[in-house]
């Protein structure tokens, strides 16, 4: 996303080092295990209402804005009743022991920050170029999705990502041209879609064998650490 970023009116000379830059940071001071390790094995659970929610976005923030980014943090709606969840488990035991698998019928689709968002800043929505959404498993972004009239610029854009990790492919590909959405979907990129905010993402794939199922994992209690850790085996936590 940050090599999309660069103001074409730079100088080539200069886009070179800060692409060159990037990827040295993303090589050798890389945050991501970071801040997954604080948020998954320190704050753990962060269910709405919980204190281990507040706590983790307050942490994000200060992270963020230590890193020079400027950040808010904005309230998105309010819950009638709060509540700290623990650790639980259901086991039978006997001849046929085995662990229970349950859930509560609670869930709904993550989009009401983006809605508070979109509503709260009308103004801003037109000075959006793209809406990045990384809504999925751990699997590895191998490409991307343009429509025909950004296809070369991508195409050049991308071009040192390829240089980055040979084993991991990146190719770029055309998008064919669909209607404006008229409702929310279940991913906070349709929210920006409906308002004609482009929301061009990544393609991903766990090309390594890991078998990382997304249906698998995402969402449940086997979304752990150690299951992000097998994709990204060349990020080390600091």
């Amino acid at each position: 996303m940050a090599l999309a970023c660069l103001a074409s009116g730079v100088p080539a000379a200069a886009q070179d080092a800060v692409v060159k830059r990037i990827i040295e940071i993303g090589k050798t001071d890389n945050r991501v295990m970071h801040q997954i390790d604080i948020l998954t094995n320190r704050f753990g659970g962060r269910v709405l209402g919980s204190d281990a929610f507040e706590n983790a976005a307050e942490w994000m923030v200060r992270e963020y804005k230590s890193w020079g980014l400027d950040v808010d943090l904005e309230e998105a709606g309010t819950l009638p009743v709060g509540f700290n969840r623990g650790p639980w488990f259901g086991r039978m035991l006997g001849e046929n022991s085995m662990h229970l698998h349950f859930v509560t019928p609670s869930y709904t689709s993550g989009t009401k920050g983006a809605q508070a968002w979109v509503k709260s800043h009308p103004e801003g929505l037109g000075r959006i170029s793209n809406m990045f959404n990384r809504d999925g498993g751990s699997e590895p972004p191998v490409g991307i999705y343009v429509p025909q009239a950004m296809y070369d610029d991508f195409v050049k854009i991308c071009a040192p990502i390829k240089q980055i990790r040979p084993d991991y492919p990146f190719e770029i590909n055309l998008r064919e041209p669909r209607k404006r959405p008229t409702e929310y979907g279940g991913t906070d990129a349709s929210v920006f879609a409906v308002e004609g905010v482009p929301t061009i993402g990544f393609m991903t794939d766990e090309i390594k064998g890991y078998d990382l199922s997304y249906d698998e994992i995402w969402h449940t209690e086997r979304d752990l650490y150690n299951r992000i850790f097998l994709s990204t085996q060349s990020i080390r936590p600091r």
